[in-house]
């Protein structure tokens, strides 16, 4: 093959991945549009579209793409710079883990703790005395973190067997309640649900059909009403089930419009289902979005 026909070759093998990894934004480009005006600020609507950007380019030159992320190299080096400050603080929490999986937790408490990625500046924060709900607690940082900001209780969902052992185990070397914590996934129907998980799985355990072991899933708008919750905050960060279980939870939403802060980032089609569906239980909800580490965690925040 000469130089000419190696180079046409490659031209149509680029614009063949650019077409392919381009379509379900194209076929969706106008929920897109929806999405990006339903952005209350301009920071925001910045962010959702340099995200847009990232995941068209991401699976094709991944380098490339971390240049137009809403969250660079040099973003994360500045968390990374503020690690061994923070563990000797006040505000790093009590957390064990098994040795391999240590280094994902300090990812963890790298993003919750420092970089913030479940409060939106000042307009979607954790107040005083809030009730804050916390899906896909994992060891509990996210919990420990609810409390330090002053919420007064904190109830946690964590499906994953391996992982509630240890965030139970964490939650009370912080003198907080374990009774609180449950190991149940959430979803739009209750039932045995098929789950992978194991040891050193942590944040990538997830909902699976070919799971290895089976877990209780509730409807979070039963569950609140049996044990009389009445939640101000919630957090749903569940590997790609946020979609039906903020469906399970539409009377809580619609009734109480509690706070959200809900990751968009681990189906592509999230970027815009789970605002759209959120936007359309609560109209007035005024949404805000955020990348907290260069290659995932983007968050939608929303509130009152």
């Amino acid at each position: 093959m000469s130089f000419v026909e190696s180079l046409q070759a490659a031209q149509q093998t680029l614009s063949t991945a650019l077409a392919q990894q381009a379509s379900p934004f194209i076929v969706n480009q106008h929920k897109i549009a929806q999405c990006i005006a339903l952005m209350s600020d301009e920071l925001s609507r910045v962010n959702y579209q340099s995200e847009i950007s990232y995941l068209m380019l991401r699976d094709i030159n991944k380098p490339l793409a971390a240049q137009i992320s809403p969250f660079t190299e040099a973003d994360w080096q500045h968390v990374v710079e503020r690690w061994q400050g923070f563990v000797k603080s006040p505000e790093c929490p009590k957390m064990v883990c098994t040795q391999g999986e240590q280094g994902y937790m300090a990812n963890m408490l790298m993003t919750t703790f420092i970089a913030g990625q479940y409060r939106y500046n000042d307009e979607v924060k954790v107040a005083k005395d809030e009730i804050f709900v916390d899906c896909g607690a994992c060891f509990g940082d996210t919990a420990l973190w609810a409390y330090q900001q002053g919420a007064a209780e904190v109830y946690s969902f964590e499906p994953s067997p391996y992982n509630f052992a240890v965030l139970e185990r964490n939650i009370e070397a912080n003198n907080h309640d374990k009774s609180k914590c449950f190991n149940l996934a959430v979803g739009e129907a209750k039932g045995k649900l098929s789950f992978a998980a194991a040891p050193g799985m942590a944040g990538a355990s997830h909902a699976d059909a070919h799971g290895n072991i089976q877990v209780d899933c509730v409807v979070l708008d039963d569950f609140f009403a049996e044990h009389n919750i009445k939640p101000t905050f919630l957090k749903f960060d569940i590997e790609g089930a946020e979609y039906g279980a903020l469906k399970g939870c539409r009377k809580t939403i619609t009734e109480l419009k509690p706070k959200l802060t809900v990751c968009l980032y681990h189906q592509i089609s999230d970027m815009w289902r789970l605002p759209l569906l959120i936007h359309e239980m609560v109209p007035e909800y005024r949404f805000y979005c955020r990348k907290n580490n260069v290659h995932n965690e983007f968050i939608l925040y929303a509130t009152i």
